[in-house]
């Protein structure tokens, strides 16, 4: 990761987070709409499915 974007990830490992993200109740709600969107359809485009890996890698580590 570039040294600059160091700081966009957690210090540490939040459970809590993760739970919210499992559950569709992370307060970002292009993320929380996706992820029913995959969960109704059980597929969802390229675009999507990079934007919930990229929010899970940096916002929760």
């Amino acid at each position: 990761m570039h040294r600059d974007l160091i700081h966009l990830r957690a210090p540490r490992f939040d459970e809590q987070q993760i739970l919210a993200w499992w559950q569709w109740q992370t307060c970002e709600h292009i993320v929380d709409a996706c992820k029913r969107f995959l969960h109704h359809d059980g597929w969802i485009n390229f675009r999507r499915r990079a934007m919930l890996i990229s929010y899970a890698s940096y916002k929760l580590g």
